[in-house]
């Protein structure tokens, strides 16, 4: 069996009560059965079980007790994300957009739960790699297995190149397997640009625009004017 868990259905009533949980001869719940007004269909949910086989025993303490169905749940995990993709063209810098698409809770079926997301200056192939990463902190809520998803990673470094994975989890807690790695770097303010204002003044005849030594990119650009026209106070030659 799968790492799964199981429900019990029973009936709340006045005469009903205590009724002990044992899993593999150890104890696990105690369930109250006791309602002033009868209850039906009332469900108790495990705690998630290891893989493999698991002996149920359940035991009444007081009054009587009602057992009406056993489901056994099993829990696939989601799967490993397979195509995760990193670039750094982010409106800020040291932003790097995430891209991949979507697993289910079960496998490939379904919709999950959350994303964990880590990134490294190394990369990230193995468990204690992912155990070392730093985790990126988010709310995207998963869509159903097949569709694009994006995640902007933000503050980031814009001088680093970068190492991202990504963990898909399901509603009971399952994590699927690492994803495919994916390196960029984030996106330096070298990379941006701004769009030139039309904001020049047409210049007169016979005058030339020299522009002084390219300036860092958040720097002004000087430039002076520089008239070829002589001068009307100059003497004619």
């Amino acid at each position: 069996m799968i790492d799964g868990n199981f429900k019990l259905y029973y009936t709340a009533d006045a005469t009903r009560g205590l009724i002990y949980v044992y899993v593999d001869g150890v104890y696990l719940a105690t369930i109250n059965q006791y309602s002033a007004t009868t209850k039906y269909q009332k469900v108790w949910v495990s705690p998630i079980l290891g893989a493999g086989e698991h002996t149920l025993r359940f035991e009444h303490k007081t009054k009587k007790v009602s057992i009406d169905a056993i489901e056994v749940i099993e829990n696939d995990p989601p799967a490993a994300i397979s195509d995760l993709n990193a670039s750094n063209t982010g409106m800020n810098p040291g932003n790097v957009e995430l891209t991949w698409t979507s697993v289910g809770d079960d496998d490939l079926t379904g919709t999950a739960s959350s994303y964990l997301v880590r990134y490294s200056l190394n990369p990230i192939t193995t468990e204690n790699d992912w155990n070392n990463a730093i985790a990126f902190s988010n709310t995207k809520v998963p869509q159903v297995s097949g569709n694009l998803e994006s995640l902007t990673v933000s503050g980031l470094d814009p001088r680093l190149t970068y190492h991202f994975a990504i963990k898909t989890r399901d509603e009971a807690g399952n994590l699927g397997g690492l994803s495919s790695g994916t390196t960029t770097s984030a996106r330096s303010i070298a990379s941006q640009r701004w769009p030139l204002a039309n904001t020049m003044t047409p210049m007169a005849p016979g005058c030339t625009l020299a522009l002084g030594p390219l300036a860092p990119i958040h720097q002004l650009i000087s430039a002076t004017i520089t008239s070829q026209a002589k001068s009307a106070t100059e003497p004619r030659s």
